[in-house]
C-alpha cells in the first residue's frame, strides 16, 4: 500500500545553488557485498513505514547542500534532513512533494519488508576520514506489498569527500509484481531539471533530467551498480549524436556539453572510426570556441565521413582541455556508439511473405538501433499481430524524417496488432518520448477484461498521428485502466502536437483520456476529429488541462448500461474547439452531453462550442441530464448547437449557463428543447453572461428556465434577463429523438450571422444575413401542412355521430 509516513527531523545543512542537472551517470558490474555487521533497522522490516534518524558519520554533499542524517523508508527511497513527516504514497521523482525532498530513489516503489524467510535493512559506516563509507542496504524485499516472496535487494553508498552515490542491486527468487518503479535523483525544488530519472534497468540505461520514468518493472542485474557523480569546476562531455546519417558522405555533429560550474570557453574533440569491427581509425578532431555557461550545449561538427549503408561502425567521440586546461570529470568524456550503422529511410515490410521485418517489435528494434535519416514507411501486410510495443525517442527523427505504419496497399483487411493487456502492461503501442510517428489503417486490440489500453502517451511526446485505425477495449467499467487512449499526466508527461481523426474507437470506459500536467501545466494542440467513439461505459472524450485543442466532427454514443455517461467532457481546456460532433447518451441518472468548464479563451480565440447535435434519447430518464454544460471559462461562444432531452427530472436542463462575472460568453442561434419536466435552458450565476439571442427554448416542463429563479414563460425569462429579445419557443420539430435536424420553419432565416461559424454541421455555407437557428442551414418545403393535437372532448359513448377537431399548422414557406 503506497502509504508511507516519515517523522524527519532537521539536523544541519547550508543551501546552495541547484546543480542536480550536471550530475553525470555511470553504470558498472560489479559485486553485491552483503552488510555483515551492521545497524539493523527493524522499523522498515515491515509495509509502508519509515526508518527515523540515521547518522551518516560525516558530511555529505548532495546537489549543493552538506547533511549529516538521512531517513529511509521501506519503499526503496532514502530522504535527506528535512521538515516534514509526510511522504506522497506514489513514486515521483519530477512532482513529489517538496516536504520530502530532496532525495535518493535507488527503487522507489510499492515494497515491503515482510518476505517469506525473512527481509532485512540495516546500514553501516566504514573506513576512516576522509574515506568514509555510509551503506544502508535493503536485503530481500518484496516488490509490492502482496509479493510474500523475496525478488529484490539493493544498496545505497554514499562517498565521503567525493559525494558519489552508488547503487547496487542483487536480484532474488521472486518476480515483481505490478513493477512500476523510478530509479534516480530528486533535489529540493520540483519539475525540469530538478530530478534524474533512469529510462531502465539494465547495463546502460539513459536518463533525462526532464521526464521522469515512473514504470520500470524489471530487476536490475546482480552486480549492477548505477553511480552518480557530482558535478566538479571544469567539466566538458560528449552528449550524444545530433543526427544519423544516410549512406554516403555526411557530416559527423555532435553535442558538447558543460557539465561543470565554470564557464567553457574553448575545448577539443577528437573521434575515430573503426568499420565492421577493425581497428580504430583516428579522424581529424575539432578545436570548438564559444562559450558555454553550465549545463549548456554545443552543436560541433567534426568533419565528414563517408559511410556504407552495408557496414556497421564503431564511433568513438572524446573531449578535453576545458579552456586548455584539465578535466577534471573524466567519465563523461567519451561517447561509444558500437554497431553504429546508416540510418533508415524509404519503404520497408512488415509481416506476410519474405518481409523486411517479421513483426511490429523487430521493426521498432531496427528503429531503435539504427535511427532514420528521412522517411521511414513501414508498409504492414494483412495478418495478426500478438505483440505490443513501446515506441521511445528515434535518433534523427523530424519533419523531414518521419515514420509512418500503415497497411500495407492491396491489403484484403486492415492488420490487427492485439494483446491481453493487465496491470503491468496495459498497452498495445505506447509512445514514449516520441515524435514524428503515424499509425494509419492498423487494427488495435486490447483483450484484457480490466485494463484496455490500446494507446498510451507516457513522457514528453510530439507530433504523433493516429488516423483511419480500428481501436477497440474489451472493458466496461468506469476506470481508466479501460480507457483506449490513455494519457499519462504529471510535469514529466507533457504530449503536444498529437492527432487522433477518422479513427473508430469501440467499447472501452473511456474513449479517450487526455490529461496535461496541472491546471498551470497544459498540453498543447491535441486534435481530435472525425472519429467515431463508441459503446464506450463511462466517458466518450475526457480532455483535463489542454490549450488550442479540437474536439470536431466526432460520433460520439455509449454504451447505454451505465446511468451517468458523459459525452465530453473538457476541464480546463483552454480556447477549445469543440465543434461538429454528433453526442447520443442513454443514461437514466445524470448523462452530460457536452461538459466545458474553466476553458478559458480570448477575444482574439475565443473558446467555441457550435454546430453540435447533443441528444439525451432515453425515454424514461428521471435524474439530471444536460445536454451542454458550459461553465466558468472567459470569452466562451456557444453557437448554433441543437440540443434535445427526451425525458429527465424537474432538474434536468438541455442548457446550462454556469458563467461568472468577466466571462463574457456569448450564446446566439440554439435550440435547447427539454420534453422531460426540467428546463429548456438554466442560467446561474447570469452575471458571466455577455449577450443571449435568437435562441429557441422550448420545454413540456413547468418552467422554461431559470434566471434567478424558475420562469415559466420566454416573455418573462427575457424580460427578467434583459436578454433574448429575438429569441423563440417552439417544438423544434426534429427528425426524431437522435435525429436533431428540423422541420419547423419557425427556426428558418431566425438566427443572426457569426463571423466564427460560417458553415453548419453538414458543411453547408451559413447565411450571411438571416442563417437558421440550430446545427443545419436549410430550406423548408413550400407546401408542409402538420396536425399539432385535437382540441375538442372525444368523450361520447359512441351512441351518435360526434365531430373531431384539430389544429393544424403551416409548416411550410407557402
Amino acid at each position: 500500500m503506497k502509504k508511507v509516513l516519515i517523522a524527519l527531523c532537521l539536523v544541519w545543512s547550508f543551501s546552495a545553488n541547484a546543480q542536480l542537472n550536471l550530475y553525470s551517470l555511470q553504470s558498472l558490474s560489479g559485486n553485491f557485498d552483503t552488510l555483515v555487521s551492521g545497524n539493523r533497522v527493524t522499523a522498515i522490516e515491515a509495509d509502508d513505514e519509515e526508518s527515523g534518524g540515521i547518522p551518516l558519520g560525516f558530511n555529505f554533499v548532495f546537489d549543493g547542500d552538506t547533511f549529516q542524517h538521512v531517513q529511509t523508508s521501506s519503499n526503496g527511497v532514502l530522504f535527506f534532513d528535512t521538515t516534514s513527516n509526510y511522504v506522497t504514497p506514489t513514486n515521483d521523482l519530477d512532482f513529489s512533494s517538496t516536504s520530502i525532498r530532496p532525495l535518493l530513489a535507488p527503487l522507489w516503489d510499492d515494497l515491503d519488508g515482510r518476505a517469506t524467510g525473512g527481509s532485512k535493512a540495516s546500514w553501516d559506516t566504514t573506513g576512516s576520514a576522509p574515506n568514509r563509507v555510509f551503506t544502508f542496504e535493503w536485503l530481500r524485499y518484496e516488490w509490492y506489498y502482496q509479493s510474500n516472496v523475496p525478488v529484490i535487494s539493493f544498496q545505497v553508498k554514499l562517498y565521503e569527500s567525493t559525494n558519489v552515490i552508488e547503487y547496487i542491486y542483487q536480484q532474488e527468487s521472486g518476480n515483481p509484481l505490478f513493477g512500476s518503479a523510478s530509479i534516480g535523483l530528486a533535489s529540493s525544488s520540483t519539475g525540469s531539471g530538478n530530478f534524474l530519472s533512469l529510462d531502465g534497468t539494465g547495463s546502460s540505461p539513459g536518463y533525462s533530467t526532464t521526464t521522469e520514468y515512473s514504470s520500470l518493472s524489471s530487476k536490475p542485474a546482480t552486480g549492477q551498480i548505477y553511480r552518480f557523480l557530482p558535478p566538479k569546476d571544469r567539466d566538458i562531455g560528449i552528449q550524444g549524436i545530433v543526427s544519423v546519417p544516410c549512406g554516403g558522405t555526411s557530416d559527423v555533429v555532435v553535442v558538447l556539453k558543460n557539465y561543470g560550474q565554470d564557464t567553457v570557453t574553448s575545448a577539443n574533440v577528437g573521434w575515430s572510426v573503426a568499420t565492421n569491427g577493425g581497428t580504430p581509425a583516428s579522424q581529424t578532431g575539432a578545436s570548438w570556441t564559444g562559450s558555454l555557461l553550465s549545463g549548456d550545449t554545443a552543436h560541433v561538427n567534426l568533419g565528414s565521413f563517408l559511410f556504407s549503408s552495408s557496414a556497421s561502425y564503431d564511433l568513438i567521440v572524446y573531449s578535453d582541455a576545458p579552456n586548455g586546461l584539465t578535466d577534471e570529470q573524466v567519465v563523461n568524456d567519451t561517447l561509444n556508439q558500437n554497431g553504429f550503422r546508416t540510418g533508415m529511410s524509404g519503404t520497408y515490410t512488415i509481416g506476410g511473405a519474405g518481409p523486411d521485418y517479421p513483426n511490429f517489435s523487430a521493426a521498432v528494434a531496427a528503429l531503435d538501433s539504427f535511427g532514420v535519416c528521412g522517411n521511414v514507411n513501414f508498409d504492414v501486410r494483412f495478418a495478426g499481430y500478438n505483440e505490443q510495443v513501446v515506441i521511445g525517442s528515434i535518433t534523427g527523427a523530424g519533419p523531414s524524417a518521419t515514420i509512418t505504419f500503415k497497411a500495407a496497399p492491396g491489403a484484403a483487411a486492415i492488420p490487427e496488432m492485439y494483446y491481453i493487456g493487465s496491470s503491468s502492461d496495459n498497452y498495445i503501442v505506447r509512445f514514449e518520448d516520441a515524435s514524428y510517428v503515424t499509425f494509419d489503417s492498423i487494427f488495435l486490440d486490447n483483450t484484457g477484461t480490466l485494463y484496455g489500453h490500446a494507446v498510451e502517451f507516457l513522457g514528453s511526446n510530439s507530433n504523433i498521428t493516429i488516423q483511419n485505425c480500428r481501436l477497440r477495449s474489451s472493458t466496461s467499467n468506469t476506470s481508466t485502466n479501460g480507457a483506449i487512449i490513455y494519457d499519462y499526466t504529471g510535469t514529466g508527461n507533457k504530449s503536444n502536437d498529437i492527432t487522433i481523426k477518422n479513427n473508430s474507437l469501440e467499447n472501452g470506459s473511456y474513449g479517450m483520456y487526455i490529461y496535461g500536467a496541472s491546471s498551470t501545466d497544459f498540453q498543447e494542440n491535441f486534435e481530435i476529429t472525425g472519429n467515431s467513439i463508441s459503446n464506450f461505459y463511462y466517458m466518450g472524450i475526457s480532455c483535463y488541462y489542454t490549450a488550442n485543442g479540437h474536439i470536431d466532427d466526432n460520433y460520439i454514443e455509449d454504451l447505454g448500461t451505465y446511468t451517468s455517461p458523459r459525452g465530453i467532457y473538457a476541464y480546463y481546456s483552454d480556447t477549445l474547439s469543440a465543434q461538429g460532433n454528433e453526442v447520443l447518451l442513454n443514461g437514466t441518472s445524470s448523462p452530460y452531453g457536452i461538459y466545458m468548464y474553466n476553458c478559458d479563451g480570448s477575444t482574439s480565440k475565443p473558446t467555441i462550442c457550435a454546430n453540435n447535435s447533443v441528444a439525451m434519447y432515453n425515454p424514461s430518464a428521471t435524474g439530471s441530464p444536460y445536454g451542454i454544460y458550459g461553465a466558468e471559462g472567459t470569452e466562451n461562444r456557444i453557437y448554433f448547437n441543437s440540443i434535445r432531452l427526451e425525458s429527465g427530472g424537474t432538474s434536468s436542463r438541455a442548457l446550462y449557463l454556469a458563467f461568472s462575472s468577466g466571462d463574457n460568453a456569448i450564446v446566439m442561434n440554439n435550440t435547447a428543447s427539454n420534453f422531460g419536466q426540467g428546463y429548456a435552458v438554466y442560467t446561474n450565476p447570469f452575471t458571466g453572461v455577455d449577450s443571449s439571442d435568437y435562441n429557441n427554448f422550448h420545454s413540456l416542463g413547468s418552467n422554461l428556465g431559470y434566471w434567478g429563479g424558475n420562469r415559466t414563460s420566454l416573455t418573462i425569462y427575457a424580460a427578467l434577463s434583459g436578454k433574448e429579445s429575438n429569441s423563440i419557443s417552439v417544438d423544434p420539430n426534429h427528425w426524431s429523438s437522435t435525429d436533431l435536424r428540423t422541420r419547423s420553419v419557425d427556426l428558418n432565416n431566425s438566427g443572426t450571422p457569426r463571423s466564427l461559424v460560417t458553415e453548419d454541421f453538414f458543411g453547408t455555407t451559413r447565411s450571411t444575413t438571416s442563417p437558421d437557428i440550430g446545427l443545419e442551414e436549410y430550406t423548408p418545403p413550400a407546401k408542409d401542412v402538420g396536425v399539432l393535437g385535437i382540441i375538442n372532448d372525444l368523450s361520447a359513448c359512441g351512441v351518435t355521430n360526434q365531430d373531431v377537431k384539430a389544429i393544424v399548422k403551416n409548416h411550410g414557406t407557402a
